[in-house]
């Protein structure tokens, strides 16, 4: 019998060195670690969003898998949505995300695996943080796990939203220190309980030098 578990890690790990040399090469990336990442068990992961190339710049430098969530139309051309699924990437519906897409995230950091969110959901217009959503709220009060802040710096000049071709800036990004949520969220909920947290995870990314 094929062990596919064993495929599909030997495929991400060529992919992830693949990354990590294109960005450290290509873009002379500065990638800073304020504190040790646990290697194991439940992370969240949260990130500022300027670029399409957010998601696999947090992951080349992170030193564990990551799960990533994409929007579902990404998965509309089935080669495409082949590639990215192998790549650990499932999809969610921005818009309108219901809870079984959320219940999904919760299921995979229960499992223990790093999942990386981005709370202003969607892709910055002019590279300036954009308000966050809620569900990255209730998802970070839901999943009881440490969560790891992320800024990333130079990817909105490099692609930015419109453009098709890569432009040469240096990159630069920051893992802080993971953490629980605060317990003073533990002691409410509901829609604005769930904004204010994805507010103060915007604010733990803004505060990353």
């Amino acid at each position: 019998m094929v062990n596919t578990t064993s495929q599909a890690s030997w495929w991400y790990d060529f992919s992830h060195g693949i990354a990590y040399h294109f960005f450290t090469h290509a873009f002379d990336t500065e990638a800073r670690y304020l504190s040790p990442i646990p290697s194991t068990g439940g992370l969240l992961v949260v990130s500022n969003h300027l670029s399409f190339l957010d998601p696999p710049v947090v992951a080349a430098f992170l030193k564990r898998p990551v799960y990533f969530v994409a929007r579902k139309t990404l998965f509309r051309h089935p080669l495409f949505a082949r590639l990215i699924s192998s790549l650990h990437a499932f999809p969610i519906d921005q818009d309108n995300p219901d809870i079984a897409s959320l219940r999904r995230i919760l299921k995979h950091l229960d499992e223990g695996h790093a999942v990386l969110l981005f709370p202003e959901g969607s892709r910055s217009m002019n590279g300036l943080p954009q308000p966050p959503q809620p569900g990255v709220g209730w998802i970070a009060l839901k999943a009881r796990v440490p969560i790891l802040p992320v800024k990333i710096k130079g990817t909105f000049e490099i692609l930015p939203r419109g453009r098709t071709t890569l432009k040469y800036h240096p990159l630069k990004i920051t893992y802080g220190t993971p953490r629980p949520l605060p317990a003073i969220f533990e002691q409410s909920k509901g829609k604005d309980t769930y904004f204010q947290i994805a507010q103060y995870l915007m604010q733990e990314i803004a505060a990353l030098p």
